[in-house]
């Protein structure tokens, strides 16, 4: 089998770390509720809240797309993925989930 293109993999490598840190919010938020000093209402709308912000930038998203070169977006997206990711990480090991 033929490896896949040095592009391809490492597109994908940080697509699926951005998706760790998303996916986060859906694994920890409702486990850990009450070590993050949350009650369940508090959880669905801080999940739901998350829903509607990206409902609602998909169509600035899709104009910034088109409009600019996408190498310069898929390295915003990575970068702000990846800071978002460390941040809960690092709040869920103040915690002291670690």
């Amino acid at each position: 089998m033929k490896p896949p293109p040095l592009p391809v993999f490492y597109i994908s490598t940080g697509l699926s770390l951005v998706t760790l840190g998303d996916s986060l919010l859906y694994t920890i938020f409702p486990s850990y509720y009450p070590v993050l000093g949350l009650v369940p209402l508090q959880v669905g709308i801080l999940l739901s809240v998350n829903r509607w912000v990206r409902l609602a930038t998909n169509h600035m998203a899709e104009h910034c797309y088109r409009s600019y070169p996408s190498d310069l977006w898929l390295l915003l997206a990575f970068f702000m993925g990846s800071v978002v990711t460390a941040m809960c990480g690092i709040k869920t090991c103040s915690l002291s989930f670690c």
